[in-house]
Protein backbone atom coordinates (compact mmCIF):
# COMPACT_ATOMS: atom_id res chain seq x y z
CA UNK A 1 0.00 0.00 0.00
CA UNK A 2 1.11 3.24 -1.02
CA UNK A 3 0.11 6.61 1.35
CA UNK A 4 0.37 10.21 -0.38
CA UNK A 5 1.88 12.92 1.57
CA UNK A 6 2.42 16.52 1.82
CA UNK A 7 5.47 18.14 3.56
CA UNK A 8 5.39 21.56 5.47
CA UNK A 9 7.03 23.63 7.59
CA UNK A 10 6.58 26.17 9.64
CA UNK A 11 9.19 29.29 9.90
CA UNK A 12 11.75 25.61 9.50
CA UNK A 13 9.67 23.48 12.18
CA UNK A 14 8.96 21.22 9.70
CA UNK A 15 5.90 18.64 9.24
CA UNK A 16 4.86 15.10 7.48
CA UNK A 17 1.12 15.55 7.01
CA UNK A 18 -0.93 13.12 5.83
CA UNK A 19 -4.73 12.81 4.90
CA UNK A 20 -6.15 10.17 7.37
CA UNK A 21 -9.88 10.36 6.10
CA UNK A 22 -9.40 6.98 4.76
CA UNK A 23 -7.44 5.12 7.96
CA UNK A 24 -4.33 4.79 6.55
CA UNK A 25 -3.12 5.23 10.29
CA UNK A 26 -4.47 3.20 13.00
CA UNK A 27 -3.03 6.19 15.85
CA UNK A 28 -3.48 3.82 18.85
CA UNK A 29 -0.87 0.78 17.24
CA UNK A 30 2.19 0.37 18.07
CA UNK A 31 3.31 -0.23 14.68
CA UNK A 32 2.08 2.90 14.13
CA UNK A 33 4.53 4.20 16.96
CA UNK A 34 7.35 2.81 14.58
CA UNK A 35 6.58 3.78 11.27
CA UNK A 36 6.09 7.34 12.36
CA UNK A 37 9.47 7.29 13.94
CA UNK A 38 10.91 6.28 10.60
CA UNK A 39 9.25 8.18 8.36
CA UNK A 40 10.31 11.41 10.67
CA UNK A 41 13.67 10.20 10.72
CA UNK A 42 15.63 12.78 8.90
CA UNK A 43 18.53 9.97 7.06
CA UNK A 44 16.41 6.90 6.50
CA UNK A 45 12.80 8.42 6.36
CA UNK A 46 11.22 11.39 4.66
CA UNK A 47 12.62 13.61 7.50
CA UNK A 48 10.69 16.15 10.26
CA UNK A 49 10.24 17.27 13.43
CA UNK A 50 6.39 15.52 13.98
CA UNK A 51 3.79 14.22 11.40
CA UNK A 52 0.09 15.05 11.60
CA UNK A 53 -2.44 13.26 10.66
CA UNK A 54 -6.02 14.81 9.20
CA UNK A 55 -9.17 12.98 10.00
CA UNK A 56 -12.71 13.87 10.32
CA UNK A 57 -14.70 14.54 13.69
CA UNK A 58 -18.13 16.03 14.16
CA UNK A 59 -18.89 19.54 14.34
CA UNK A 60 -15.26 20.69 12.88
CA UNK A 61 -13.85 20.85 9.74
CA UNK A 62 -10.95 18.48 10.45
CA UNK A 63 -9.35 16.47 13.57
CA UNK A 64 -5.67 17.41 14.17
CA UNK A 65 -3.72 14.08 15.36
CA UNK A 66 -0.17 15.31 16.22
CA UNK A 67 2.79 13.08 16.79
CA UNK A 68 6.67 13.69 17.56
CA UNK A 69 9.43 12.29 15.90
CA UNK A 70 9.98 9.76 18.69
CA UNK A 71 6.70 8.24 17.39
CA UNK A 72 4.79 9.03 20.38
CA UNK A 73 1.25 11.68 20.49
CA UNK A 74 2.46 15.06 21.34
CA UNK A 75 0.65 17.76 23.15
CA UNK A 76 -0.72 21.00 20.97
CA UNK A 77 1.90 21.92 18.61
CA UNK A 78 1.23 25.76 17.34
CA UNK A 79 3.20 25.46 13.81
CA UNK A 80 2.00 22.18 13.39
CA UNK A 81 -1.54 23.18 13.65
CA UNK A 82 -1.17 26.00 10.97
CA UNK A 83 1.02 23.57 8.69
CA UNK A 84 -2.59 21.47 9.16
CA UNK A 85 -4.84 24.13 8.30
CA UNK A 86 -2.62 25.06 5.24
CA UNK A 87 -2.82 21.48 4.37
CA UNK A 88 -7.07 20.83 5.48
CA UNK A 89 -7.51 23.97 2.69
CA UNK A 90 -5.39 22.40 0.13
CA UNK A 91 -7.17 19.51 0.41
CA UNK A 92 -10.19 20.86 -0.30
CA UNK A 93 -11.49 19.69 3.54
CA UNK A 94 -12.29 23.27 4.61
CA UNK A 95 -13.74 26.16 2.54
CA UNK A 96 -12.83 29.93 2.36
CA UNK A 97 -10.54 31.49 4.78
CA UNK A 98 -11.53 30.27 8.34
CA UNK A 99 -11.66 26.87 9.77
CA UNK A 100 -12.88 25.54 13.58
CA UNK A 101 -10.38 22.66 13.91
CA UNK A 102 -9.91 20.08 16.96
CA UNK A 103 -6.52 19.30 18.60
CA UNK A 104 -5.44 17.39 21.41
CA UNK A 105 -6.47 20.22 23.71
CA UNK A 106 -9.85 20.85 22.45
CA UNK A 107 -11.05 22.93 19.81
CA UNK A 108 -9.22 26.20 18.08
CA UNK A 109 -10.05 28.94 15.49
CA UNK A 110 -7.92 29.69 12.34
CA UNK A 111 -7.67 32.36 9.80
CA UNK A 112 -6.11 32.27 6.52
CA UNK A 113 -3.64 34.85 4.37
CA UNK A 114 -3.31 34.13 0.67
CA UNK A 115 -1.56 36.03 -1.76
CA UNK A 116 -2.27 35.27 -5.54
CA UNK A 117 -3.91 32.11 -4.29
CA UNK A 118 -1.12 30.50 -2.31
CA UNK A 119 -1.26 30.38 1.44
CA UNK A 120 1.01 32.41 3.30
CA UNK A 121 0.17 33.45 6.75
CA UNK A 122 -1.81 31.24 9.03
CA UNK A 123 -3.19 32.46 12.63
CA UNK A 124 -4.28 30.32 15.09
CA UNK A 125 -6.38 31.29 18.09
CA UNK A 126 -4.75 29.26 21.18
CA UNK A 127 -6.76 28.57 24.63
CA UNK A 128 -6.61 30.91 27.72
CA UNK A 129 -3.74 30.59 29.16
CA UNK A 130 -3.13 30.95 33.08
CA UNK A 131 -0.37 33.19 34.41
CA UNK A 132 3.15 32.15 34.30
CA UNK A 133 4.34 30.40 37.27
CA UNK A 134 7.69 31.66 38.92
CA UNK A 135 10.52 29.09 38.49
CA UNK A 136 13.77 30.50 39.43
CA UNK A 137 15.08 33.80 38.59
CA UNK A 138 14.54 34.83 35.23
CA UNK A 139 13.01 31.42 34.77
CA UNK A 140 9.20 30.78 34.43
CA UNK A 141 6.66 28.16 33.32
CA UNK A 142 4.01 28.81 31.07
CA UNK A 143 1.67 26.00 29.51
CA UNK A 144 -0.03 27.41 26.05
CA UNK A 145 -0.94 23.86 24.98
CA UNK A 146 2.47 22.51 25.72
CA UNK A 147 4.37 23.08 28.60
CA UNK A 148 7.24 25.14 28.24
CA UNK A 149 9.77 26.24 30.77
CA UNK A 150 11.09 29.73 29.92
CA UNK A 151 14.35 31.29 30.57
CA UNK A 152 15.54 34.66 29.90
CA UNK A 153 18.97 35.21 29.01
CA UNK A 154 21.22 38.23 27.91
CA UNK A 155 23.24 36.46 25.52
CA UNK A 156 21.15 33.75 23.17
CA UNK A 157 24.07 33.13 20.90
CA UNK A 158 25.90 31.47 23.64
CA UNK A 159 23.50 29.16 24.65
CA UNK A 160 23.59 25.75 24.08
CA UNK A 161 19.97 25.19 23.76
CA UNK A 162 20.76 21.18 23.03
CA UNK A 163 22.65 20.64 26.35
CA UNK A 164 21.14 22.86 28.55
CA UNK A 165 17.55 22.38 27.41
CA UNK A 166 17.96 18.64 27.49
CA UNK A 167 19.59 18.98 31.27
CA UNK A 168 16.42 21.30 32.00
CA UNK A 169 13.95 18.79 30.28
CA UNK A 170 14.61 15.83 32.27
CA UNK A 171 14.09 17.52 36.04
CA UNK A 172 12.36 15.86 38.26
CA UNK A 173 10.16 18.88 39.06
CA UNK A 174 8.86 17.74 35.24
CA UNK A 175 8.48 14.44 35.66
CA UNK A 176 6.58 12.25 34.42
CA UNK A 177 6.66 13.77 31.11
CA UNK A 178 9.18 16.67 31.52
CA UNK A 179 9.08 19.65 29.64
CA UNK A 180 9.87 22.06 26.68
CA UNK A 181 12.59 24.78 27.36
CA UNK A 182 12.89 28.24 25.20
CA UNK A 183 15.34 29.93 25.79
CA UNK A 184 14.33 34.10 25.58
CA UNK A 185 16.04 37.44 24.67
CA UNK A 186 13.99 40.26 25.08
CA UNK A 187 15.33 43.16 23.46
CA UNK A 188 14.42 47.11 24.88
CA UNK A 189 12.48 47.57 21.53
CA UNK A 190 10.24 44.64 22.63
CA UNK A 191 11.41 41.86 19.91
CA UNK A 192 11.71 38.74 21.44
CA UNK A 193 14.84 35.86 20.07
CA UNK A 194 14.02 32.59 20.91
CA UNK A 195 15.81 28.85 21.06
CA UNK A 196 13.90 26.50 22.11
CA UNK A 197 14.82 22.41 23.08
CA UNK A 198 11.33 20.32 22.21
CA UNK A 199 10.48 17.12 24.02
CA UNK A 200 9.27 14.27 21.96
CA UNK A 201 12.33 15.95 18.95
CA UNK A 202 15.14 15.81 21.46
CA UNK A 203 16.95 18.24 20.40
CA UNK A 204 16.43 22.05 19.48
CA UNK A 205 14.20 22.86 16.30
CA UNK A 206 14.22 25.84 14.00
CA UNK A 207 11.07 27.14 15.04
CA UNK A 208 8.08 26.19 18.27
CA UNK A 209 4.91 27.98 18.25
CA UNK A 210 3.69 26.65 21.59
CA UNK A 211 7.13 27.87 22.35
CA UNK A 212 6.88 31.58 20.72
CA UNK A 213 3.52 31.88 22.45
CA UNK A 214 4.86 31.18 26.07
CA UNK A 215 7.62 32.97 25.73
CA UNK A 216 5.46 36.39 24.52
CA UNK A 217 3.58 35.78 27.72
CA UNK A 218 6.00 35.34 29.77
CA UNK A 219 8.04 38.60 28.66
CA UNK A 220 4.81 41.25 29.27
CA UNK A 221 4.33 38.88 32.65
CA UNK A 222 7.67 39.40 33.81
CA UNK A 223 8.02 43.11 32.30
CA UNK A 224 4.49 44.70 32.32
CA UNK A 225 3.75 47.29 30.39
CA UNK A 226 0.68 47.98 27.42
CA UNK A 227 2.76 45.99 25.12
CA UNK A 228 -0.22 43.25 23.73
CA UNK A 229 1.64 41.83 20.62
CA UNK A 230 5.13 40.22 20.18
CA UNK A 231 7.20 39.58 17.15
CA UNK A 232 9.74 36.76 18.27
CA UNK A 233 12.14 35.65 15.57
CA UNK A 234 13.43 32.34 16.01
CA UNK A 235 15.90 30.44 13.89
CA UNK A 236 13.41 29.72 11.15
CA UNK A 237 11.75 33.26 10.94
CA UNK A 238 9.50 35.50 12.44
CA UNK A 239 6.19 34.50 14.23
CA UNK A 240 3.83 36.93 16.03
CA UNK A 241 2.33 36.71 19.23
CA UNK A 242 -0.99 38.22 20.74
CA UNK A 243 -2.98 38.09 23.38
CA UNK A 244 -5.28 40.00 25.82
CA UNK A 245 -3.51 40.35 29.58
CA UNK A 246 -5.26 39.28 32.20
CA UNK A 247 -8.13 41.59 33.36
CA UNK A 248 -7.26 40.89 36.82
CA UNK A 249 -4.58 39.22 39.23
CA UNK A 250 -4.78 35.35 39.25
CA UNK A 251 -6.84 35.61 35.67
CA UNK A 252 -5.67 34.10 32.22
CA UNK A 253 -4.04 35.28 29.12
CA UNK A 254 -7.30 35.79 27.20
CA UNK A 255 -7.55 35.90 22.74
CA UNK A 256 -3.88 34.30 22.33
CA UNK A 257 -3.19 34.13 18.89
CA UNK A 258 0.02 32.38 16.92
CA UNK A 259 0.52 34.01 13.50
CA UNK A 260 3.01 33.14 10.51
CA UNK A 261 3.95 31.34 7.46
CA UNK A 262 2.93 28.05 7.09
CA UNK A 263 5.17 26.93 3.93
CA UNK A 264 3.99 23.92 1.39
CA UNK A 265 7.25 22.08 0.85
CA UNK A 266 7.04 18.95 -1.80
CA UNK A 267 4.23 16.02 -1.84
CA UNK A 268 4.89 12.04 -2.67
CA UNK A 269 3.53 9.31 -1.72
CA UNK A 270 5.77 6.39 0.48
CA UNK A 271 5.28 2.34 0.61
CA UNK A 272 4.54 1.26 4.34
CA UNK A 273 6.46 -2.24 3.07
CA UNK A 274 9.24 0.36 2.57
CA UNK A 275 9.68 1.86 5.54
Amino acid sequence: MTIPFKKYHGTGNDFIVIDNTKDFFSANSPKTELLIKKLCHRHFGIGADGLILIERAPGVDFRMRYFNSDGRPGSFCGNGSRCAVAFALSNRLIKGGKTLFLTSDGHHEAAVTKQDGIVTHVRVNLKETRMPDAVADNMYFVDTGSPHVVLFVENLESIDAVAEGRQIRHQKQWAPDGTNVSFVKHQQDGKLYVKTYERGVENETLSCGSGAAAAAIAAHHRAGGAQQAYTVTTKGGELRVAFSPPAEKGSAYRNVSLEGPATFIFQGEFSRNGI
